[in-house]
């Protein structure tokens, strides 16, 4: 969704500025804004590999994922919703990582919880393909605009811009490889708010 808006201020306008300074400071700007919203992407478990034939019965080289007896994928999604927890005392891992899966879906080693989800351990068997989806994200961007005439040729534009205007973080999703000691942990947050200033003379 975007668009633009002449703010109600300066010469002509709504609150008219008669004094050519205060309308040479506060009139005849425009407003633009950018509102973004994504729904989440599908992202696939793995275990080792996608849902190839397994070839061997060695865990370390396994393909596909299967669900444990009475567990749904609404169940998986719902724990990959879950809050994000600091990983205290877990080997390997810094303060910028976080655990953001529901507990119960890890295990000891880290991998995750078999009660849950299971790598592919029988040769000759495709593993279904199990997808759940990353989370939404939301950003806008918005910019100010501003004309001066300064001669019947002259023009000069001052843009402010301003991308991710609310400086939302986003953490995205934790890892899917369930056979990874560091299944369902997610890395440092990306996202910041970025500006940008311009001015263009044209003639």
């Amino acid at each position: 969704m975007f668009g633009t808006y002449d703010l109600p201020i300066g010469k002509d306008r709504r609150l008219d500025l008669r004094n050519k300074l205060l309308d040479s400071v506060f009139g005849g700007w425009t407003l633009g804004s950018i509102v973004v919203f994504n729904t989440g992407l599908p992202v696939q478990l793995t275990g080792g590999g996608f849902q190839t034939v397994n070839t061997s019965n060695n865990p370390s080289s396994n393909a596909g994922v299967f669900l444990a007896p009475g567990v749904s994928l609404d169940q998986i999604q719902t724990a990959f919703q879950a809050d994000r927890q600091r990983l205290t005392g877990r080997a390997g891992t810094t303060d910028l990582q976080r655990l953001a899966v529901d507990p119960s879906l890890v295990g000891a080693d880290g991998r995750a919880n078999p009660s849950f989800l299971a790598v592919n351990r029988t040769p000759g068997v495709f593993a279904p393909a199990l997808f759940i989806r990353d989370k939404n994200t939301f950003s806008w961007n918005a910019s100010l605009v501003k004309n001066f005439r300064m001669t019947e040729r002259v023009k000069f534009q001052l843009y402010a811009g301003a991308n991710n205007v609310l400086n939302h973080s986003s953490w995205g999703l934790g890892s899917t490889n369930i056979f990874s000691t560091s299944f369902g942990v997610v890395g440092a947050p990306s996202g910041n708010r970025t500006m940008n200033l311009r001015g263009t003379l044209s003639f």
